[in-house]
């Protein structure tokens, strides 16, 4: 089925009749989409290969189209996207141009329909990382961030900070507070209760800060399990992780208190508002601190801190998913 319909369609993309092939792809899939379980199949891999040739060929809106026809097409099976069809999107995703809005209309398809069929609000988290991976190489940190905290993964903590380290040695940053990158990453994950990822970002922020400004790192270590630094903004993202390892501990939550009031007076930027309001917020995941006033709305609390996105489209799966604006 599938090699009878393509005998009809790769003449007119050879051709450069792209409308044509376009048009008759759609007609294709929807006939072949009629035939069951196998000719939905055969449907999305004619969309893939379809769509794939028309982004090759810089088709930008076509390409775009028949690649949200293929992800729809994958909807309707109603089960889990296979892996080839993860492989089929964000290979998609990786031949759309960056210089026009294409490219963000197909993400936005993807995550959209990947969270349907798994199951998952923020959408399935190899597709979130490609897309943060595919921003960081191209060094739109800003928006690799959103997508490399939303997917959760150790492995895109390890990118995240190893694209910190980056952000945080460009423009003259460095010599600011290379700290305040590492508790954007640190309380982006801890407030999505992803503890496992923020530890995972902390070693690697600490591997590429020994890389490239040892000197930051202070010669005498007496506490095990940190590492401590120059920078006390560092010094509290990693401490905020050892009080959380030891939460089912006693006096837990008044060492916590105590420990947001040295840094407060030790560092500006813990001394900041939405920082102020990240702890009181950690204090009640974490060490059952009743708040002594309202500490405000957690998803207006991220918005303020992580970036400054509506606050009504953060769910509490999403509250990694943007950088942190008052740390910026």
């Amino acid at each position: 089925m599938l090699d009878k319909s393509l005998k009809s369609i790769l003449p007119l993309l050879d051709s450069g009749d792209h409308y044509g092939a376009h048009q008759r792809t759609r007609t294709a899939a929807a006939r072949l989409s009629r035939n069951g379980i196998q000719g939905q199949y055969t449907a999305i891999e004619l969309l893939f290969i379809v769509s794939k040739s028309l982004l090759e060929k810089s088709q930008w809106a076509s390409g775009v189209d028949v690649s949200i026809m293929m992800i729809d097409a994958m909807a309707k099976l109603e089960a889990p996207w296979e892996p080839t069809h993860k492989a089929h999107v964000t290979q998609l995703i990786g031949l759309c141009t960056s210089q026009s809005t294409w490219r963000k209309k197909l993400i936005d398809a993807a995550i959209s329909s990947s969270a349907k069929s798994f199951n998952i609000p923020s959408g399935h988290p190899d597709i979130l990382q490609y897309i943060g991976n595919l921003y960081y190489k191209e060094s739109s940190f800003n928006v690799a961030e959103h997508y490399l905290m939303l997917a959760s993964k150790k492995e895109s903590a390890t990118i995240l900070a190893k694209m910190y380290m980056q952000w945080a040695l460009s423009n003259n940053q460095y010599h600011d507070d290379v700290g305040r990158f590492a508790l954007r990453g640190v309380l982006g994950f801890i407030l999505a209760e992803q503890v496992e990822c923020a530890i995972t970002f902390t070693l690697n922020f600490l591997i590429e800060l020994q890389l490239s400004h040892p000197n930051t790192i202070l010669e005498s270590q007496p506490l095990d399990g940190i590492t401590l630094t120059q920078s006390h903004t560092l010094n509290f993202a990693q401490l905020i992780i050892a009080c959380i390892q030891r939460s089912g501990t006693s006096n837990i939550a008044q060492e916590w208190k105590s420990l947001v009031d040295y840094y407060r007076n030790s560092s500006s930027i813990v001394n900041t508002q939405p920082v102020t309001q990240a702890c009181a917020k950690i204090g009640s995941l974490y060490f059952d601190i009743k708040p002594m006033q309202s500490s405000g709305n957690m998803m207006d609390i991220m918005s303020s801190l992580l970036g400054g996105a509506p606050a009504q489209s953060i769910s509490k799966r999403k509250l990694a998913n943007t950088s942190v604006g008052e740390l910026d």
